[in-house]
């Protein structure tokens, strides 16, 4: 299934998207409960570089954080695994 469709993306670039989508929906599906996988692995099945794979991961880091922010989760609480305030 590829990615939803924005008018201003060139074909190319929404090619890559479809296969980054694709590889990782592959990983999914045939990863081990419990066991990390690694943006090199994560790379390779998405057709692009390791750096890529941790540029991503770092966004969706900050977008969770600030997120979890706005519903007043700390980042310790997050991280150490306590129940926030508002569960």
């Amino acid at each position: 299934m590829p990615s939803v469709y924005i008018p201003h993306r060139s074909p190319a670039y929404q090619a890559r998207l479809d296969r980054f989508d694709s590889g990782l929906r592959a990983l999914c599906a045939v990863q081990v409960e419990g066991k990390p996988v690694s943006q090199r692995d994560i790379a390779t099945a998405c057709g692009c570089s390791q750096q890529r794979v941790w540029v991503v991961e770092r966004r969706a880091k900050k977008k969770l954080l600030a997120k979890l922010r706005t519903l007043g989760v700390t980042k310790h609480a997050w991280l150490t695994g306590r129940a926030p305030d508002w569960a």
